[in-house]
């Protein structure tokens, strides 16, 4: 396969498997019986989704990536909620970038 197509091979199968999934969801939720364990472990894997995305984040950004996650974690949980964070960890970014020039 030539380099240039792998990209794109990459995205027709993400496509086939979200469709998939549209498709055979429905029918997987009447088949399938969800156990109290079953139900926590979904309820779960939003929140470990998103750590996962965000420690790839910290880890590649550098100190502006960190400075960010901080400011939207406390602005978030100083009652700002999810919109709140979002918009003091862009802030805490543009500043950053702002002030290194």
């Amino acid at each position: 396969m030539a380099p240039e197509a792998a990209p794109w091979v990459a995205v027709l199968l993400v496509a086939a498997v979200v469709a998939l999934t549209r498709v055979a969801g429905p029918w997987a939720v009447e088949v399938l019986r969800v156990t109290p364990a079953l139900g926590r472990f979904l309820d779960g894997m939003a929140g470990a989704v998103i750590a996962a995305i965000v420690a790839q984040a910290l880890v590649q950004g550098g100190p502006r990536a960190a400075a960010a996650a901080g400011a939207a974690g406390v602005a978030a949980l100083a009652g700002g909620g999810v919109f709140g964070g979002m918009a003091a960890g862009v802030a805490a970014a543009a500043l950053w970038r702002l002030a290194a020039g």
